[in-house]
């Protein structure tokens, strides 16, 4: 964990990781789902399935036992010489060293090379010293263990990336940069690999109150997890046209209307996302499953949290999740006291539920305002808010809803359903809740217990 991490990053997943698999047999036995999921905001996810693999290997080759043996311990998946060294010299106290960024930074000051013309010569070159100087050690009479934390915790504490307490440094006065001035310019910087920028379509696609997610296969950038479908935009496509085709061709879904909502990004080690979500609900896909490598499925919102999802991907959902939606709803009533009614359409979220007509306020209008105008598109009447009923806040996977209910004066017009597949004229007490959304159900509910369905007074 601590490759290319922090201490004190890693602390609370290595805590939480080792409550999921306290022995190496316990990791071994666990499914790649578990192991990502116990990994899950970290990044560098290789190293979890590294990891993972190499306690499978052992148990079925070493009996469960970490090999000794420095030729056997590399063949492992994700072990290199560092770590292989740290293994063997904690561990088993084995005299190899073991060259983190702390080492390499201590050793490329103390021991500075001006002959040395790039970053690659310089480890190289500290390498070298380390694997000599933990030899010397030993012979002195130094464990191994020590020798090579004592120099991880030097550069860790003292001798820094962006600061250096020479003061505090027990070996300050042996240090060539310091002599020279030179702490800041070593070691050598790398060259920086520049990070690719791709172009992404990602979809929030619902169906019957399910999220569909992929799993993404194992020739991919973030192998092995659940993600939202995702493509690479084709240059010089309309917004949204390369997502339709991958939901048509894989995963049998057509027909949808795609809304975007927001665009988000998300920077990897050598490559940026930049996303455009869009939203869409279907009434049905082709067939639940795929049968290519990478298989999908619907899930609940209960089911989601505890699903392996990398972070460009909850980043999307806490977002999507997050959103505020300010709507209204219109009550209106008939002369013996029935409300109307109507039915949404199969193809979107709550798809076939029945709710009170109405719609999103936008921004700059009032509730009465907006209410009007949706009533107008909804059902092509003229309608009067005139008297304030419920407010209802409830959080939906697709945001937290607030949603105002109003009695409404019919001013005009016929009703013509433009949004929805059927309306009708029901009493109170002929309301299911279980027909309508959690949201409406909260007011039929309310309004059947306290006003017992009479005429609002």
């Amino acid at each position: 964990m601590l490759q290319q991490t922090g201490v004190e990053t890693v602390i609370p997943y290595y805590e939480r990781f080792m409550r999921s698999f306290p022995t190496l047999h316990s990791l071994a036995k666990a499914g790649s789902d578990e192991v990502l999921k116990s990994w899950e905001g970290l990044g560098y996810y290789a190293r979890a399935r590294n990891l993972h693999e190499a306690c499978r290997l052992i148990v079925e080759r070493q009996g469960g036992k970490i090999p000794e043996d420095y030729a056997d311990l590399v063949k492992l998946p994700g072990i290199g010489a560092y770590t292989a060294g740290a293994v063997l010299s904690i561990a088993y106290e084995k005299p190899y060293s073991s060259v983190d960024g702390n080492v390499h930074r201590v050793f490329s000051r103390v021991y500075l090379n001006h002959t040395l013309s790039n970053a690659r010569e310089e480890k190289r070159y500290t390498r070298g010293l380390a694997e000599t100087y933990i030899q010397i050690a030993v012979r002195g009479g130094i464990s191994p263990s020590e020798f090579n934390q004592a120099y991880m915790e030097l550069g860790a504490l003292v001798c820094g990336p962006d600061h250096y307490l020479c003061e505090r440094c027990p070996i300050a006065d042996s240090c060539r940069a310091r002599a020279t001035g030179l702490q800041p310019a070593h070691p050598l910087k790398e060259t920086k690999v520049a990070v690719e920028t791709k172009e992404m379509e990602v979809g929030i696609i619902w169906r019957r109150q399910r999220l569909l997610l992929e799993k993404r296969n194992e020739k991919a950038l973030l192998r092995g997890f659940w993600g939202l479908p995702t493509v690479e935009v084709t240059p010089g496509s309309d917004p949204g046209q390369s997502l339709a085709f991958l939901l048509a061709s894989h995963f049998r879904i057509d027909g949808i209307h795609l809304k975007e909502l927001f665009r988000e990004q998300h920077v990897f080690t050598h490559q940026r996302w930049r996303m455009r979500v869009f939203q869409a609900f279907c009434d049905s896909s082709k067939s639940e499953d795929s049968e290519s490598s990478h298989p999908f499925s619907f899930f609940s919102p209960d089911q989601i949290p505890v699903l392996a999802i990398p972070k460009a991907f909850r980043k999307v959902l806490d977002r999507y999740a997050g959103r505020q939606l300010h709507v209204v709803a219109a009550i209106i009533k008939d002369k013996p006291g029935r409300v109307f009614v109507a039915k949404r359409n199969a193809d979107g979220y709550f798809g076939n539920y029945w709710e009170f007509p109405g719609g999103k306020v936008e921004p700059g209008e009032t509730e009465e305002v907006a209410l009007a105008r949706e009533i107008q598109e909804e059902l092509s009447i003229t309608v009067e808010p005139t008297r304030f009923l419920w407010r209802e806040t409830y959080a939906y996977p697709f945001g937290q809803l607030q949603i105002a209910f109003f009695e409404c004066e019919w001013k005009g017009g016929s009703i013509v359903l433009n949004a929805h597949q059927e309306g009708r004229w029901l009493k109170p007490d002929q309301m299911e809740p279980a027909d309508f959304p959690p949201a409406d159900a909260g007011f039929i509910e309310a309004y059947q217990k306290e006003l017992g369905g009479a005429e609002i007074p």
